[in-house]
């Protein structure tokens, strides 16, 4: 069996997450890197044996519109909506980035990253 990859990377989306009040009022900047592992026998005939990067694309925007406190939660919600969209993904990873984090100091971004595999999910 053969693992094709299928993925997204910096996806920019305007968005209300954080633990302070202040984020969630105000929103902030994020980029989200998003990959799909699939098992395959050979290369696709079409799009309906692979794993549309359009569906990836829209699961990410539903799961960023809905206000959470941490990074981590997107992550986990992302990525367990991916493996039920396909029986053929068997891993997905996601990254996503907080630019200029509220940490008390200069900090370009923060990050939650988060790899799941099928089994594990």
């Amino acid at each position: 069996m053969n693992l094709l990859k299928v993925g997204l990377q910096g996806l920019e989306i305007y968005a209300y997450h954080g633990v302070f009040e202040a984020e969630r009022r105000l929103g902030n900047r994020y980029t989200v890197d998003i990959a799909a592992t699939l098992e395959t026998a050979g290369p696709p005939p079409s799009l309906e044996d692979t794993l549309d990067y359009g569906k990836l694309g829209e699961i990410v925007q539903a799961h960023m519109a809905v206000p959470v406190a941490l990074l981590e939660t997107l992550c986990w919600g992302i990525a367990r909506q991916v493996l039920a969209t396909s029986a053929q993904v068997g891993q997905v990873q996601v990254r996503i980035t907080k630019h200029n984090p509220p940490v008390g100091q200069l900090c370009a971004h923060s990050f939650a990253e988060l790899t799941l595999n099928r089994d594990d999910a």
